[in-house]
């Protein structure tokens, strides 16, 4: 029985993202999915079974039922942070079925925001000045206030302080609210300033799957923006610190790097990493490396070579249905702008299914 691919949460652009990936070339999906979020993934034709827990202990429970029936380990995606989480809770339950993605050193003094600054500044990242919060020295303003731990947050949870003033006065609110946060030196900047790099540490060394860049986005009233239209990109000065500081994290699965490009002195600066795929990581399927395919192949002893020695197709787009409309609702971009779009997130022609079924009565796209 060959090994399944087992991905962890079917909503959305990521989960539709990995299951095609995989499906593309041939291997094996099957899906688990922690009900309260519409899972449009579980009706892609690339799915061959999906499970459905009501609890986290019910997710725990199905998947290791799952993996007493194979005769190979598994390798487990994680398409969300909670799914993450729930991979460095229960390593130790889900190892003996799963290729667990786990890093070196223990996940949850990694994702700290301090080390993962100080670690993106020793792979030869500018990075932005920062603090804690508890601190009394002051960096300059303006700055963003970040919780400690990157997992299980959300954008509503950061905040821009443009003075020491409007900080000042909910500075003991956000302390008693988080215990502890991270003042970080706000890079300026429009939605091109963010930039992604997509990596993977291989048996092979690490690799780097795709680097892209946001062209527009859905703005809400929190720090960042909902990408719709990305653009794939390749600038050389971040090969050598993308490629090293993957290597320093030893995480075996995909890292999400994000950037930040200052708007004055075009400088990149590291901002953080998400220890998972992209919500876009179809783009790097179409236009680079098929990563989720690059990492089942790997982990289950087989060669990588042929996917991990494509070229990267500079210019591609990747294109979220849904958040386009609401661009264009909000005067943000217009259909001029949207060139020749290389994937779709819901619809494709081979695997449409998806899309019909995230269809609401009014014929709009679900939020995604």
């Amino acid at each position: 029985m060959k090994s399944k691919a087992v991905v962890l949460g079917l909503y959305g652009a990521n989960a539709l993202g990995v299951v095609r990936s995989l499906g593309y070339e041939g291997i094996p999906v099957v899906g688990f999915h922690q009900q309260g979020r519409f899972p449009h993934a579980a009706y892609s034709k690339y799915l061959e079974e999906a499970h459905f827990a009501e609890s986290e202990e019910g997710l725990l429970e199905k998947l290791v039922e799952f993996g007493k029936t194979q005769d190979e380990k598994g390798v487990l995606f994680a398409t969300g942070d909670n799914y993450v989480v729930f991979c460095q809770h229960h390593a130790e339950e889900l190892e003996p079925y799963y290729h667990v993605p786990l890093a070196r050193e223990r996940l949850c003094d990694l994702i700290k925001k301090q080390n993962l600054i100080n670690l993106g500044r020793k792979a030869g990242f500018l990075v932005p000045q920062s603090q804690y919060l508890s601190e009394e020295r002051r960096i300059d303003f303006p700055v963003l206030a970040k919780p400690v731990n990157s997992l299980g947050t959300s954008k509503s949870d950061f905040y821009v302080f443009q003075s020491a003033e409007e900080f000042e006065r909910i500075r003991q609110q956000l302390l008693e609210k988080y215990g502890e946060m991270v003042l970080q030196q706000y890079i300026p900047g429009g939605v091109r300033s963010n930039v992604e790099v997509h990596t993977y540490l291989s048996t092979q060394g690490p690799l780097i799957a795709g680097m892209l860049r946001k062209l527009y986005a859905v703005k809400n009233s929190v720090p960042g923006s909902l990408g719709a239209l990305v653009e794939t990109i390749w600038e050389d000065e971040l090969l050598v610190p993308s490629l090293r500081i993957t290597e320093m994290l030893g995480f075996k699965g995909a890292l999400d790097i994000n950037l930040k490009q200052h708007a004055e002195t075009g400088k990149y600066y590291f901002l953080e990493v998400n220890f998972r795929t992209s919500a876009n990581n179809m783009l790097d399927t179409v236009a680079g490396l098929n990563l989720p395919a690059i990492i089942y192949y790997d982990l289950t002893g087989n060669d990588i070579s042929s996917l991990a020695g494509k070229k990267h197709k500079i210019g591609a787009r990747w294109l979220m249905e849904n958040r386009w409309l609401k661009c264009l609702a909000n005067g943000d971009c217009s259909p001029e702008d949207m060139g020749d779009v290389d994937v779709l997130v819901f619809f494709d022609p081979k695997d449409p299914l998806p899309a019909l079924m995230a269809l609401d009565e009014t014929l709009s796209f679900k939020s995604a």
